[in-house]
């Protein structure tokens, strides 16, 4: 989950997405979920295009197929084409992270 909380959001997102892609990179299954400032990462034309927000394009390349976008309520805004995100509740991604064996929050 990255959500970017604390007090250096940016370094929290290169954080979480760093240690998925080098997951993803030895072969582990990685799933990402954003929520709250991390769904920053996720909008088709964000305020600022950072290097951890080109950085995300290439999760595909790291065997990373599951991006979820986890939204207290409805999704409003459009979502980047160039890597494959799937919409979820907060409700229903406390039910998924049961299934995982590892959780990460950044």
């Amino acid at each position: 989950m990255i959500s970017g909380g604390g007090e250096n959001p940016a370094l929290a997102f290169k954080g979480g997405l760093d240690l998925a892609l080098a997951a993803g990179a030895m072969g582990q299954h990685v799933s990402l979920a954003f929520s709250g400032q991390g769904l920053d990462l996720l909008h088709a034309s964000p305020n600022q295009v950072s290097d951890t927000y080109r950085l995300l394009g290439s999760a595909p390349f790291y065997d990373i197929k599951q991006i979820y976008a986890v939204y207290e309520g409805e999704a409003t805004l459009p979502l980047r084409t160039d890597i494959p995100i799937a919409l979820m509740s907060a409700h229903a991604w406390q039910a998924a992270i049961a299934s995982h064996d590892v959780v990460v929050n950044y």
